[in-house]
């Protein structure tokens, strides 16, 4: 975490142990993080990662909860490795039990379920961290979820209005039911959502919500600068209504990287901050960046934009460079 210059005798923290100054990560996290953090890492891997954080060593194994953490483990969504045998398997079936909203008896259970919640969300920003700069598109995109998930204590296979607190939970059952997406809700009229959910007058709230979930349309342009290097134009149109009871009062984050389709491997990316002003006046953002051309053959390139706050807001946008000629008059143009 620390490089060490022998000729200047100076020492300088390296980007892992700036990660770890900053999220407050013990360094044996950290040696284990570099011991399993790889790019195609899956969310049972990573849940099973995060468990064996060093912060979480202090928890025990009680033999009142055992009954309870079985019947917690049941509920499971992803497989836990270690099971209720491990304090690295109870620390994952808490993460996954409180993100389900789970009823816990047990009060040293609960408390050490909010102590798991309250560390894990710390610890998953600092995995995506190290993500983000080790160039990891695949896992930087399931560990900035399961961070979301973890705010929200919702699954992504649930609706996203579930993260609207005003809407009664047998209506988001009824719609998880009906298997209606964002998508469809945009393309019904209110009228038609409250006929389909069998309750007219919730018809109009769900609307607002569906009209209040953040959503953005990205255009690309795409120049050469050189024989290497492309310069990209990203045009960031806002989708939704602003409302400042589900929005902040000044701004939505983002995260923006250019990833390539072939060697999951990511080239730019940036934090980025949506601004109300652009949304109540329905006016784009502009962004430019550059980055490396490797194969003009073949490369082909994703731009992603992905909310900070909310699961399910994103935005994306293909780009293919094969066979560009690389002059400066050359200008490629992609839509989403």
């Amino acid at each position: 975490m620390i490089r060490f210059n022998p000729q200047t005798q100076l020492l300088a923290a390296t980007d892992l142990g700036r990660t770890a100054s900053h999220f407050y990560i013990k360094h044996p996290t950290i040696e284990h993080f570099n011991s399993t953090f790889k790019p195609n890492l899956v969310e049972a891997e990573i849940l099973g990662c995060i468990s064996q954080a060093d912060e979480f060593s202090q928890l025990k194994l009680q033999e009142e909860e055992s009954v309870e953490l079985g019947e917690l483990h049941q509920s499971k969504i992803y497989e836990v490795k270690g099971g209720t045998e491990n304090v690295y398997g109870k620390v994952n079936i808490l993460l996954q039990a409180y993100i389900s909203q789970l009823h816990i008896e047990n009060y040293s259970l609960l408390s050490d379920t909010l102590y798991v919640a309250q560390n894990g969300k710390r610890i998953i920003r600092a995995m995506f961290d190290i993500a983000i700069h080790n160039g990891y598109p695949s896992v930087a995109s399931k560990l900035l979820n399961l961070c979301k998930m973890l705010n929200h204590r919702i699954w992504d296979g649930d609706t996203p209005l579930r993260q609207f607190h005003n809407l009664p939970p047998h209506i988001l059952d009824r719609i998880e039911r009906l298997n209606l997406s964002m998508d469809k809700l945009k393309e019904m009229p209110a009228r038609e959502i409250g006929h389909m959910l069998q309750h007219v007058a919730m018809g109009d709230r769900i609307k607002q919500c569906v009209n209040h979930f953040p959503a953005v349309a990205i255009d690309s342009v795409v120049r050469p600068v050189t024989s290497t290097v492309l310069k990209i134009e990203l045009t960031i149109t806002p989708q939704f209504h602003w409302n400042d009871k589900w929005h902040s009062k000044t701004s939505e984050p983002w995260w923006i990287w250019v990833e390539d389709t072939s060697n999951d491997h990511m080239y730019h990316s940036e934090y980025f901050s949506l601004q109300k002003k652009h949304v109540v006046e329905n006016s784009p953002q502009k962004l430019t960046f550059s980055i490396p051309l490797i194969d003009k053959e073949n490369m082909s390139y994703i731009v992603r934009m992905i909310s900070d706050n909310w699961i399910g807001a994103e935005g994306m946008d293909f780009i293919s460079v094969k066979g560009v000629i690389l002059l400066k008059t050359t200008c490629l143009t992609r839509s989403s």
